[in-house]
């Protein structure tokens, strides 16, 4: 449960403070008073005293008008005793918060979960806030995101940024794998964790993220509307990919937007104080990262085309061409002086590359030489299988990706199982 109260800009109490007052069920003009007399933190709430005489004192202290607790006095007295529950709640949250903290810095993999009730009652809220907006399970956040999601969020101050991978959906399955701690004192104890899972389509990736700002509203971090910037992103997106095709260049211009989101929320809090002014600012004043995103999705779409061999046979002899230079267009001489920028700029990446792979890294037949950045154990392992058919495409199955999405001359399915689904992750 989470207090749905509207506070000025620089009067919000933190997440925990305003679950606290939504379980509580504290009226608004209680929560309000609250926010302009200061009490923005559990931490100050809990330091009210020692007593319930002691903190009614103190809060008749910070509000010396004490009609704004009621119009009379057993309407003061029952909004007191609501609000010493709430300091008894902070009291008991704050001796919690510093047993659970110690604990994650122990072992930064456990998540507290979410009780069922506000769960339930997350996505109620945003139901009858949104009735015109549909939540299938592809497009809702599975409660495991939400509960790491608040975790970070209470534990850094800021919402920090997560791989589309990273993201799941309420129709995934989650899949932990065992692993060791990364606390060098406690090197022999095995954990587990989520196994990101990787987008194998636009479409996809645009629903793990109307998932994520969905979240957002659940915790009451970012309201899902236009004047928030969440809608506003997700549009921009949406017109952005349909004039760029392809998967990675999708997912490298939404990692450099939400990755300056996080820095903006990180390096500038008194600045960018809530997620949406930081996101806000990044689609209005750093437009330039779109144009970023196409020059770094092209430079590797040079690159990986430089990787693969030819497989056309060679032409025959062509005849002599005539001696009398024909006339050019501005059209034809425009596209000319592309062609030779690209040339150009196939040759620089070429001259980057290595003289020449291993033999190990090149499977025998394919023609496909192996990138610099995939692994050697990965590229082995998806040219060892055998199968029939239709060529499937290995950039595809790998943790790179295919830059050349639903263009792709192979077919992008796995190397194992022939499912519509990379290989890398899944197996």
């Amino acid at each position: 449960m989470v207090d749905r109260t509207v506070y000025d800009d620089d009067k919000v109490p933190d997440l925990a403070l305003r679950q606290v007052f939504g379980r509580q069920r504290l009226e608004t003009g209680l929560c309000k008073l609250m926010a302009d007399a200061g009490m923005l933190t559990v931490e100050m709430f809990a330091m009210l005293g020692e007593s319930i005489a002691a903190v009614k004192t103190t809060l008749k202290t910070l509000v010396p008008d004490h009609a704004k607790f009621g119009a009379d006095e057993p309407a003061q007295e029952l909004a007191l005793t609501s609000l010493v529950a709430v300091w008894k709640t902070c009291s008991v949250m704050n001796e919690h918060f510093a047993a659970r903290r110690a604990k994650m810095e122990e072992d930064p993999s456990k998540v507290p979960e979410i009780p069922g009730d506000d769960h339930a009652e997350f996505r109620d809220q945003f139901v009858q806030k949104h009735p015109d907006i549909l939540l299938p399970h592809h497009r809702e956040p599975h409660r495991k995101f939400v509960e790491r999601l608040q975790r970070d969020y209470m534990v850094h101050g800021s919402v920090q940024f997560y791989e589309v991978g990273e993201i799941r959906t309420r129709s995934e399955v989650i899949v932990q794998k065992s692993g060791l701690t990364k606390n060098a004192e406690d090197l022999l104890r095995v954990v587990t964790v989520d196994q990101p899972v990787a987008a194998a389509s636009e479409s996809q990736v645009m629903d793990k993220l109307h998932a994520f700002f969905v979240a957002l509203e659940y915790l009451n971090i970012c309201d899902f509307s236009v004047a928030q910037g969440p809608m506003k992103y997700l549009e921009d997106l949406e017109e952005w990919r349909h004039e760029n095709r392809g998967l990675a260049l999708l997912l490298t211009v939404d990692s450099l937007i939400r990755k300056k989101v996080s820095r903006l929320m990180s390096d500038h809090r008194k600045k960018y104080t809530t997620f949406s002014k930081a996101l806000l600012e990044v689609l209005e004043n750093h437009k330039q990262l779109w144009n970023d995103a196409r020059s770094s999705a092209e430079l590797d779409k040079f690159k990986q085309a430089g990787l693969v061999a030819p497989t056309t046979p060679p032409r025959g002899s062509k005849r002599e061409r005539s001696t009398t230079p024909p006339k050019r267009s501005a059209k034809a001489r425009k596209n000319k002086a592309k062609r030779e920028r690209t040339k150009e700029l196939l040759k620089a990446a070429k001259a980057n590359q290595d003289r020449g792979p291993k033999k190990s890294d090149v499977p025998a037949g394919s023609g496909v030489k192996k990138d610099a950045r995939i692994p050697s154990s990965e590229w082995q392992a998806i040219s060892a299988f055998k199968y029939s058919g239709k060529r499937r495409c290995p950039w595809f199955n790998c943790s790179l990706g295919c830059r050349f999405g639903d263009q792709c001359k192979n077919e992008h399915s796995c190397v194992e199982c022939g499912k519509p689904h990379p290989w890398h992750g899944n197996h």
